[in-house]
């Protein structure tokens, strides 16, 4: 999966490059200020629905009528609870990576102060580990859906903070919904 992975983002990097010097085309990284996983946490299990570093990396380009459309890859840390093994509910540890293809909207549009979503489709690796040992994995394909807003410190720069939910699954029986509330800066060609 990794290399699948590798050169998933390479081709989205290299479809993104050949408009990256075109008028409302944008790269920006975002670190994860908080990553909660839905994941239950039954009796006995140490539980931390928060995962651990998570972020995000997008290519966009935006259209004089608002909307526009991100490649982004992201990669969301491990969370701790009870996760399933296909026999029931166990302790061990939950994460994801991805890379997803979104439609965007301005919802709002000022000078400096802009308000996005987002909806679109992810491909993304989901892996369970468990606490008695093994574990279990599964790529898929999901849907991602967010809120976004940004602040233009100059015509290059600007400041963004983001929403994304997306699910994580891993094997058969293990999926949680997980949201990504992150931080950070977007350089616009």
């Amino acid at each position: 999966m990794k290399s699948q992975f590798r050169i998933a983002i390479a081709l989205a990097a290299a479809s993104v490059a050949g408009l990256s010097w075109a008028e409302d085309t944008y790269v920006g990284a975002s670190i994860g200020a908080r990553t909660h996983y839905g994941l239950d946490c039954a009796s006995g299990a140490t539980c931390d629905r928060n995962g651990g570093t998570s972020g995000k990396i997008v290519f966009g380009k935006t259209f004089d009528n608002g909307f526009g459309g991100e490649v982004m890859a992201f990669r969301l840390g491990q969370a701790k609870g009870s996760v399933k093994n296909g026999t029931g509910l166990v302790p061990g540890r939950l994460s994801t990576q991805g890379l997803a293809a979104v439609g965007t909207y301005d919802l709002l549009k000022g000078e400096s102060f802009t308000l996005k979503g987002r909806l679109g489709l992810a491909y993304a690796h989901g892996k369970a580990s468990y606490e008695a040992g093994g574990s279990s994995s599964k790529s898929y394909f999901t849907s991602v859906v967010g809120l976004g807003t940004s602040y233009a410190i100059n015509k290059q720069w600007s400041l963004n903070a983001d929403w994304d939910r997306t699910n994580a699954v891993a094997g058969n029986s293990q999926k949680s919904h997980v949201d990504l509330f992150s931080i950070g800066a977007t350089f616009h060609f």
